[in-house]
């Protein structure tokens, strides 16, 4: 992971940081299973079956991107999930 500086925390706000983190992840549905990937210099691109599970996975990403910001992350001009769909019909989902 390449964090550049991000915000300074001590040791008290980096685990209330990562309680809090955890406690929004488990109010998500689970992730959907991707059934493709594509990694990237600064993101990567999940892929989905359907639109459904594209949305899911949307919430997890955008969870993560937002986590991943208090360290300092660069996502370059990408925006953390993103949904797309392809051209077979199937989705992709930006992850940090």
């Amino acid at each position: 992971m390449s964090y550049k500086q991000g915000v300074k925390m001590n040791e008290a706000q980096r685990e209330a940081l990562e309680q809090a983190y955890a406690e929004e992840q488990a109010k998500l549905p689970p992730m959907p299973e991707r059934i493709g990937f594509r990694g990237g210099c600064k993101v990567s691109w999940y892929e989905f079956r359907t639109l459904a599970d594209a949305e899911i996975a949307s919430l997890w990403a955008k969870l993560q991107a937002e986590y991943y910001s208090y360290f300092g992350y660069d996502y370059g001009y990408f925006c953390g999930g993103e949904i797309s769909e392809t051209a077979d019909g199937t989705y992709t989902v930006v992850f940090p």
